[in-house]
């Protein structure tokens, strides 16, 4: 952003960007070498967690430990456990989660920890922004998914035109509410087909 100070290795004469004790990898290596085991003093916190970043132009990709997911978990000490990109933001602000919030990325990569594409929000406000931006899987494209939307609509038909609640269960290897959810449109919404009324579900019950 215009008017920030470029931060740059601070080896003499050299303008990578600093990853480790504030030199960049090449020079951070030389001095790795050049120094005894035991003068050497334990990495930081920051620099345990800036070691595991990959940057790039947009996203800064984490390296390490990740969940399925794709967010990143950092050990910040034994016992304490964190989102990486919640941690970069903690580090970029100087304090952690406030109570009732959670980090939240502006970018679609959830592997990223860039602090600038990190915000603190609620979990409403986390989901929406992850439905509007589609990142939530819907209809079989869910792992747990047993149906397919072709069957959605099938099942919608054939129950509209009578079929029994209990055989279209058991023939599509779903329970009896599951299947009333469907047809009723509370579920599968996405998907078309007849949607039958409660008042018409409560009379084929009876």
């Amino acid at each position: 952003m215009a008017g920030e100070t470029q931060i740059t290795c601070k080896a003499e004469e050299c303008s990578r960007t600093p990853l480790k004790r504030g030199m960049c990898n090449a020079h951070y290596l030389r001095w790795w070498k050049a120094t005894p085991k035991e003068e050497r003093p334990a990495p930081t916190v920051e620099e345990r967690f800036w070691a595991k970043v990959r940057k790039t132009q947009t996203c800064w990709i984490w390296q390490g430990c990740k969940k399925p997911s794709g967010h990143g978990m950092f050990v910040v000490q034994k016992g304490r456990t964190v989102s990486a990109h919640a941690f970069s933001l903690e580090l970029r602000l100087g304090h952690p989660t406030p109570e009732g919030k959670e980090a939240c990325h502006r970018c679609d990569n959830p592997s990223c920890v860039n602090p600038r594409h990190v915000y603190y929000g609620t979990r409403q406000e986390n989901v929406d922004d992850a439905w509007a931006r589609g990142r939530h899987p819907i209809g079989s494209a869910r792992p747990a998914a047993k149906l397919y939307e072709d069957q959605v609509i099938e099942i919608r038909e054939r129950y509209a035109l009578g079929d029994d609640a209990k055989e279209l269960a058991r023939e599509f290897g779903i329970k009896v509410s599951t299947l009333r959810h469907i047809v009723l449109g509370l579920k599968w919404k996405h998907v078309g087909g007849p949607i039958t009324r409660r008042r018409e579900l409560m009379k084929k019950a009876a």
